[in-house]
């Protein structure tokens, strides 16, 4: 038997199960500078680092209702030299 299915597809599925295994969002109680530390152990510089309380202050000028997801967060980053 010949598989016919290509490298990408399979890691493709196995992203697709995943992330339907452990979900998104993935709420965490990391505050920014564990999630700083953490990606500079991996040669990460953390550029960015913010979250809905953020974004509504200054998008929605604190008008937005985002008691639901206040933990959200993002952080980016850059590999460092």
């Amino acid at each position: 038997m010949v598989c016919t299915k290509s490298l990408a597809s399979e890691a493709r599925f196995v992203r697709r199960r995943t992330y339907r295994l452990i979900g998104e969002p993935q709420p965490s109680t990391c505050t920014a500078e564990e999630i700083a530390t953490d990606l500079g152990t991996v040669g990460f510089a953390v550029r960015e680092d913010s979250g809905m309380i953020d974004w509504n202050n200054r998008f929605a000028q604190g008008n937005g209702d985002v008691a639901r997801a206040y933990y959200m967060r993002v952080a980016v980053a850059r590999l460092q030299r």
